[in-house]
């Protein structure tokens, strides 16, 4: 048994013991959760057993809550695909009907010191339930998960271990697309708001001197791009849009950029940037972050189309400390490319320097987000 099963194994046991009596102090997720774990009232929704499914191997599980903390190894299905899957069953014993949210990534330090997370950042996680889905008061449901393969991924290490919290609540989410973002777009401003998850972010933007305007959670070619790693930590949930009724992953790009045209707003950043000649140092006045998302498959692509891509500009006036959502989340399209070279050649991402509004039809227009924002109030 290796390390990391043997550490979850005694977490979880750890765990469900220390809610069981005290509550276990030092709980955290990524979603600002923190303190001490108490002991679950006995109307909850909650965890009821964890089972392996028809595919891959589920190595060991354990849960508390809705918290489960699991160790699997994905399964060859055929040619380059791998997956695995688990059931993971829930009991809303409570008298009110309770919507699904999001699965979250949960961290938390074991007797040892050492911090248990999500093991391999190769492997995502998806769910057979989506934003919003109800379980009736007295009533189960039993829940798919799959692991698979992030796009272009190194698939040399087919195991994850990880703990998850399924976050239910009693208040229905809107059906806009702000609530499909499934914690995605709730998270972000808590981001750009956090002083250390706001260093993070821009540390690795100017880390990343191939385009250091943007970063996103993409493999890139060779699986040689770090990025990914910083987008994932810093949202800490399943990156997920909800189309038509299924949670999809999404490749989230997010970019510094001044798509206002006022130097006034925003933050100034001076960052170095690659060139043929060398790195060259540059000033940007004025930029936004901008946070880009599409749920379209890039693998099913042609490198130099177009693909739609969700638009959310963040800004902050001229002596206002907060960041804050400037008008809707916009529906256009941009052009599909290679992350690290920007090669029309490769098509695991897309420069949201193409962005353009789509019409109520679904046509590429001319519209940029400078467009846009000029004519909010």
């Amino acid at each position: 048994m290796n390390r990391w099963i043997k550490t979850l194994l005694l977490a979880a046991l750890f765990l469900t013991c220390s809610i069981t009596m005290l509550g276990y102090a030092g709980f955290t997720s990524y979603m600002e959760v923190s303190g001490t774990l108490h002991a679950e009232p006995p109307q909850t929704v909650h965890v009821t057993a964890v089972t392996a499914g028809s595919e891959g191997t589920l190595d060991s599980a354990a849960f508390a809550g809705t918290l489960v903390t699991s160790s699997i190894t994905l399964q060859q299905v055929s040619g380059n695909t791998y997956r695995a899957k688990y059931i993971v069953d829930f009991w809303n014993n409570t008298s009110e009907t309770q919507y699904y949210l999001a699965m979250v990534r949960g961290t938390f330090t074991d007797e040892s010191g050492t911090q248990v997370a999500y093991s391999n950042p190769n492997i995502e996680l998806s769910a057979d339930i989506s934003l919003g889905d109800a379980i009736a008061p007295g009533d189960r449901r039993s829940v798919t998960i799959t692991a698979t393969f992030a796009r272009g991924a190194d698939t040399s290490d087919k195991t994850l271990s990880s703990v998850i919290d399924y976050q239910f609540t009693t208040e229905k989410p809107e059906n806009n697309d702000e609530a499909a973002v499934s914690g995605v777009l709730a998270r972000f401003p808590d981001i750009l708001n956090d002083p250390a998850d706001m260093q993070q972010l821009i540390g690795a933007l100017d880390a990343n001197t191939t385009h250091p305007d943007y970063i996103g959670n993409v493999v890139g070619f060779l699986g040689l791009n770090n990025d990914v790693k910083t987008v994932e930590n810093l949202f800490g949930v399943a990156l997920e849009l909800n189309v038509d009724g299924e949670n999809k992953p999404v490749t989230v790009i997010i970019q510094r950029a001044n798509v206002d045209g006022n130097e006034k707003t925003g933050e100034t950043y001076t960052y170095k940037q690659q060139t043929w000649t060398g790195q060259k140092e540059i000033t940007a006045k004025g930029c936004e972050i901008v946070l880009f998302m599409t749920a379209t498959d890039l693998d099913s692509v042609s490198g130099g189309s177009y693909v739609e891509v969700y638009a959310i500009v963040f800004s902050k006036d001229e002596g206002e400390i907060a960041w804050t959502q400037k008008g809707e989340m916009y529906h256009g399209s941009a052009r599909v490319v290679g992350y690290l070279l920007g090669s029309t050649l490769l098509h695991d991402s897309f420069d949201p320097s193409t962005w353009r509004q789509l019409d109520k039809n679904g046509n590429r227009t001319n519209t940029t987000l400078e467009n846009i924002l000029s004519k909010l109030p």
